[in-house]
Formats: C-alpha cells, structure tokens, sequence
C-alpha cells in the first residue's frame, strides 16, 4: 500500500498531515488490528498485538511468525518487462469478476488471450 501526494496536488500541506495521519505508529495499529494487515512502521510492529506465546490462539501465531519475517521481506514481483501491462490485464480481470461481468472461467481465458497476444508483439 502506498500513499502518493501528486506535485499538483493543491493542499500540499493538507496532504502531508493526511499521509503522516495514517502512518503515525497509533493509526498504524489500529489500521492493522482492523484489516488484519501489518504495519508499515517498526514502532508498531514492537506493539504486544504481534508477539504471542506457543499458547496463543493459532491466528495470533501466525501474525507474530508473519511480523518477525518482515526484515527478510521481498517484493515478489517477477522481474518482467511487461509486468505493468500484466497488472493491467489482471487488474481489469478481477474487477470484472467483482463486477458481475464476467465469471471466473471468462476473465481467465481473458487474461490468457490477452497476455497471450501481448507477450507475442516483438
């Protein structure tokens, strides 16, 4: 997850004290405990909400082996050189799935002819 303030944006300050607003340690936990995600700071990552003991219900495990992972973390982006167009289709895919548009067996052979013709332009 990223957060972006555009060169033309018109409230620059505005949008500094948003994007600090949400990074902030505090917002950062209670983002995390509410979308089950982990945090984008180390300050919260120190938080007891992502250490357990062996006792610990399984969910609360799996989230401190996942936040003690995270200095080892990589992208896992294959380094392609037509990956945004990849997203691209996959992204358009998927939406129309959620959208009703098209099923999962559709918007599957979809991706495929697309990036099948993509992946063929020399």
């Amino acid at each position: 997850m990223n957060i972006v303030i555009p060169n033309s944006t018109d409230n620059p300050e505005a949008a500094v004290k948003f994007a600090l607003f949400v990074t902030n340690p505090a917002n950062q936990l209670a983002f995390s405990k509410q979308a089950n995600t982990l945090p984008s700071t180390t300050t919260t990552l120190a938080d007891p909400y992502f250490q357990a003991t062996d006792d610990a219900p399984a969910l609360d495990r799996a989230r401190a082996i996942s936040a003690t992972q995270l200095d080892r973390a990589e992208v896992l982006v294959p380094p392609l050189p037509e990956i945004k167009q990849l997203q691209r289709i996959l992204y358009t895919q998927l939406q129309a799935v959620m959208l009703d548009q098209a099923t999962i067996e559709e918007a599957l052979n979809t991706a495929e002819a697309e990036w099948n013709a993509l992946s063929q332009i020399p």
